[in-house]
Formats: C-alpha cells, sequence, structure tokens
C-alpha cells in the first residue's frame, strides 16, 4: 500500500513540477517576445520617419534653389505647393545646411535598420515556434 502511495504522489509531484517549469517557461517566453516587438515597432517607426528625409532633402534644395529670392527675416515661402518654415533669426543659407546637416545624420542612422528588423521578425517567429512547442509538450504530457 505505501508503495502504491509513494508512486502515486511521486507522479503528481512530477506533473506539477513540470507544470510549474512550463509555466515560467511561457513567462519568460512571453516578456521575451513583448520586448522583442517593443524593438520592431521601434524600428518600424524609424523606418517610417526615414520619409521625412526626404523632405529636408528637398527643403534644403529648394533653400538654395530659391535664396535670391529670400528675405532677411523671412519666416516661411512658398515652393512648389508646400511651405518651407525658416527661422527669422538666421540666414537662409544656415537653414539650408542645416537641414542637409540633419538629412546626413538621419541617413546614417537608418542604414542599418531594414536588416535589424529582419532579426527582430527572425526572433519573434522563433519565439512563436517555441512558445507552440512549450505548449505542445505540455498537451502530451498531460
Amino acid at each position: 500500500m505505501s508503495t502504491a502511495l509513494e508512486a502515486f504522489y511521486r507522479e503528481r509531484e512530477e506533473v506539477t513540477s513540470h507544470s510549474q517549469r512550463r509555466e515560467a517557461l511561457q513567462q519568460q517566453l512571453s516578456a521575451a517576445r513583448e520586448r522583442l516587438q517593443r524593438q520592431h515597432d521601434q524600428i518600424q517607426g524609424e523606418l517610417d520617419r526615414a520619409q521625412e528625409l526626404e523632405r529636408l532633402r528637398w527643403e534644403g534644395e529648394m533653400i538654395f534653389a530659391f535664396l535670391h529670392e529670400l528675405q532677411p527675416g523671412q519666416s516661411q515661402f512658398l515652393v512648389e505647393g508646400q511651405t518651407i518654415q525658416l527661422d527669422p533669426q538666421q540666414r537662409p543659407v544656415d537653414a539650408a545646411q542645416e537641414r542637409f546637416k540633419a538629412y546626413d545624420k538621419a541617413k546614417s542612422a537608418i542604414e542599418g535598420l531594414p536588416e535589424r528588423l529582419r532579426q527582430c521578425d527572425v526572433q519573434l517567429t522563433g519565439l512563436a515556434q517555441f512558445s507552440a512547442l512549450v505548449a505542445m509538450a505540455d498537451a502530451t504530457t498531460s
């Protein structure tokens, strides 16, 4: 009788221990997935902001192209139906150079983003697969 009770409680203890380990692992996977998803969203946002880069470059080019028409202290001007804001305290040449500097800085910052985004996607896929395997392991042992 005691042998049967020992076997019963040993098996129950193993199931509980397995369930606890599986639950802890699922929590770790969930936390890692959330962290990676935030990273993925941040990288995607930076790529979306890359569209603004072309606007900076275009504005710099337009300021230089219409430099002869700009007046000191002018706060904005209209080119091709679009308004370019200027700092009235700043010379137009400086405004154009500032835009080109911002363009170059942002352009170099986003060069590696597509690869980082692909890596995040691969890691998220791997975590999803691993999570599915953990869930299947639970189904086969229960």
